[in-house]
């Protein structure tokens, strides 16, 4: 019996020490790849220093022109927008940074969704950041988001599940970015899908306070921006967006139902994306409003 569970003891102890060392291998592998969306996130993470970060969900990475920005504020810029995500992906981002640098300028563009109110966007979330678990940052967050996650994490063949063959077209790919901007071609739908009513998330409004109150501390220029969505019908659920702001008193440039855009679908990719010529029109329509915040 002894034997039996010594050998047991062993192989556990190999198993463990294995997925270990592909942990190391894949993190690796991870931070060595500079094109496609793992070298977007490499460089907003690990080396950019430009005082200017524009932070937000792939409405951010699609709607904000860095070089636009740049030429008109004088300032560097990178866009960090990812797909999907929101304050609780952005909130250990931020420290993430942080632990390298601080930024002069968070330029953050607010997606009710994916900020505000409830939806599915957790599980995606914690996914999401699942590469980045040996990180102190996301290590704390993502026991705080789901612990469940956190438990299954600690596993590197867990959490890299199904990226392999990602991270090699990433590490194949010859897409061209713009200081991390990718404009959209065209227009592809702009088929309009009404949206239900939605509800208050007590948890991303709470993470919401602490991201403002965490740039505050560290000096950080924080300006929340909405972007125009194609006949917008979720206008009211900016509402909270505004009173955490105010409260706060971080400034807010509401434009979710400008209707210089919203009725205007040559400007549109898809009902929620701007194409590369709005995104053009709305970054340059911006600079006079960043320009009276910084």
């Amino acid at each position: 019996m002894r034997k039996f569970l010594l050998k047991l003891v062993l192989f556990l102890a190999m198993i463990v020490a294995l997925d270990f060392a592909y942990g190391i291998c894949m993190d690796r592998y991870r931070r060595s790849i500079r094109t496609g969306v793992t070298g977007l996130d490499n460089e907003a993470l690990y080396r950019t220093t430009a005082p200017v970060l524009v932070f937000g969900s792939s409405r951010a990475w699609h709607h904000y022109d860095p070089r636009i920005l740049r030429d008109s504020l004088g300032l560097d810029v990178y866009n960090c927008g990812v797909n999907s995500m929101g304050i609780q992906f952005f909130y250990p981002r931020l420290h993430q940074i942080l632990r390298r640098y601080t930024p002069r300028v968070i330029i953050y563009d607010s997606s009710p969704t994916y900020d505000c109110v409830r939806s599915t966007s957790d599980q995606v979330t914690a996914r999401r950041l699942q590469p980045y678990f040996r990180e102190p940052e996301v290590y704390a967050f993502l026991r705080e988001l789901s612990m469940e996650e956190w438990v299954k994490s600690h596993s590197a063949t867990y959490r890299y599940h199904d990226r392999l063959a990602d991270y090699r077209a990433d590490a194949a790919n010859t897409a061209r970015f713009h200081s991390g901007f990718q404009p959209l071609p065209g227009t592809k739908s702009a088929a309009v899908h009404p949206h239900d009513s939605v509800r208050e998330d007590p948890v991303k409004v709470a993470l919401l306070r602490r991201f403002m109150a965490d740039c505050k501390s560290r000096g950080i220029r924080l300006i929340f921006v909405v972007s125009p969505y194609y006949r917008n019908d979720q206008a009211y659920a900016t509402a909270i967006l505004h009173r955490e702001a105010a409260r706060a008193k971080v400034p807010v440039i509401d434009r979710f139902a400008d209707p210089a855009y919203i009725a205007d679908s040559t400007l549109f990719y898809d009902e929620s994306h701007l194409n590369a010529a709005g995104a053009d029109r709305f970054t340059r329509s911006l600079i006079p409003r960043l320009r009276k915040y910084l």
